[in-house]
């Protein structure tokens, strides 16, 4: 039954559509593994265990009858504790938030139940998802599979950490200004950030109103795109959804992207300071786009480290505004780092947020030009492996540069809104997971994808057993 944990999103919806295993089993082999692995690991913070029994029993139910509901049929997922799942208590990672169960789900929670996937639990994260490291002094840590001393990234990282650790065959997460693809780096996953309106955010708690996305945390590129065909698609119940048709992502893996004009990010600020091993995940990853047949030139961003700061100006002011509105009078009861945050955010006078609103005009258009030359980005995911936690704590006096470091290649696609992925591509000296990071312009999903999955597939990255395969102390 075991065995069942190992397979792809992808393969164990085969399995079950073809009746060799049941969505029954593929549960039970979860909650088996997450009842031996997950003390270590601490991904969850709330299990769902009859839910997702009685789910199962029904969705087999329906399998013997013919009916499957959708591409998910049976599949067990996690989803990031900032989406309500109807009947839970959302906590963020916080104790800010009111100890009330969610009265319905959230679109995407529910859009997953509908092509048949099978919520297991909820994932930690940093607190109320404003931060990089999912360090979370005012809740549960999620630890990285990789090295249980290591930070998962964020915000997402309990997502990433369930994915890393096969205690769920996906997840959801959410990304501001990173926090998807940031622990996907860490734990050695795929994460996908799609375009900015291309997935509902209804039932998600609000981050930053102008960036938040919401997307899928996988194994392989296959399954990424899987997840995105089941949850994308307008939602009049979120004010940014996008009315823009969606495709068959899924078949768009399988097929052959033709003649890519990919385009290197070059320059000090994507080839500085790179650990060696992301260096030659960047070359691997050029040499596999070579051997495709696709064009390679070099793109170098003017703008890039002004929208760096520009995105960050915003994000704080918007979350400022929104905690200060949500949660008066608890701002004692955040996180040291989340309040100096928030702070941050609330002092930021109204001139300055839209100076930058303006500096991240001029980012999307000089972005939008390079598009017109090019078909996908292709940069760093990271600048190296995952820090250990106690490097990047908040009580650590170096904490604030920390979070620039990690959140230096991410946040461009947060200000430009467009879609961008993270494929793990190599290990560290120390066998840490690293990545590199591709991009498309806004809706190209699926050339997105298809270009992921031909790097993935001459890569040859295979996520092992974990944390079997490591130290567990």
């Amino acid at each position: 039954m075991s065995d069942l944990t190992h397979r792809s999103a992808v393969q164990l919806a085969r399995a079950i559509r073809e009746g060799r295993t049941t969505a029954r089993a593929a549960v039970e082999a979860y909650l088996s593994r997450i009842a031996a692995v997950d003390p270590q690991v601490r991904a969850y913070v709330t299990m769902l265990t009859d839910r997702a029994r009685a789910q199962a029993e029904a969705l087999d139910a329906e399998a013997r009858a013919g009916r499957l509901r959708g591409p998910l049929h049976g599949v067990p997922v996690a989803v990031k504790d900032l989406l309500a799942v109807r009947g839970v208590v959302m906590r963020a990672g916080s104790s800010v938030l009111e100890e009330v169960p969610a009265a319905e789900d959230a679109t995407v929670v529910r859009r997953l139940e509908e092509a048949g996937a099978i919520v297991l639990g909820t994932t930690a994260l940093h607190e109320v998802a404003l931060g990089v490291t999912s360090v979370n002094p005012a809740g549960q840590t999620p630890r990285n599979p990789w090295g249980l001393d290591r930070i998962t990234g964020g915000s997402s990282g309990g997502s990433a950490a369930a994915v890393a650790a096969r205690l769920a065959a996906a997840a959801i997460g959410s990304d501001t200004g990173g926090s998807i693809r940031i622990p996907a780096g860490y734990c050695g996953i795929v994460g996908l950030k799609p375009t900015f309106g291309r997935v509902s955010r209804a039932g998600a708690l609000p981050l930053a109103g102008s960036f938040d996305t919401v997307g899928p945390m996988t194994r392989t590129v296959e399954d990424a795109a899987s997840l995105l065909e089941a949850i994308a698609g307008h939602d009049p119940a979120d004010p940014a959804s996008r009315d823009h048709p969606t495709e068959p992502y899924l078949e768009a893996t399988r097929r052959d992207p033709g003649p890519v004009r990919l385009g290197r990010l070059a320059g000090p600020f994507f080839e500085d300071d790179l650990d060696p091993a992301v260096a030659a995940a960047l070359d691997a990853a050029l040499t596999a786009a070579l051997g495709a047949g696709w064009t390679v030139q070099d793109v170098r961003l003017q703008t890039v480290a002004d929208a760096q700061a520009a995105q960050v100006v915003v994000l704080l002011a918007e979350a400022a505004a929104f905690h200060a509105a949500r949660f008066p009078g608890r701002w004692d009861r955040y996180a040291p780092d989340v309040r100096a945050l928030l702070e941050q955010g609330r002092a930021t006078p109204p001139e300055a947020v839209a100076a930058a609103r303006e500096v991240l005009s001029r980012v999307q258009a000089e972005v939008a030009d390079v598009f017109a030359r090019v078909d996908v980005l292709l940069g760093p995911a990271l600048p190296g492996g995952a820090p250990r936690a106690a490097e990047v704590h908040p009580d650590a006096p170096s904490w604030m540069e920390a979070r620039r470091r990690i959140a230096r290649f991410s946040r461009l696609y947060n200000a430009t809104g467009l879609p961008a992925l993270v494929l793990p591509a190599g290990l560290t000296s120390e066998g840490l997971p690293v990545g590199v990071q591709l991009a498309a312009p806004a809706f190209g999903e699926s050339r997105l994808l298809a270009a992921a999955r031909r790097l993935e597939a001459a890569l040859g990255w295979t996520l092992p057993v974990l944390p079997e395969s490591r130290a567990t102390t």
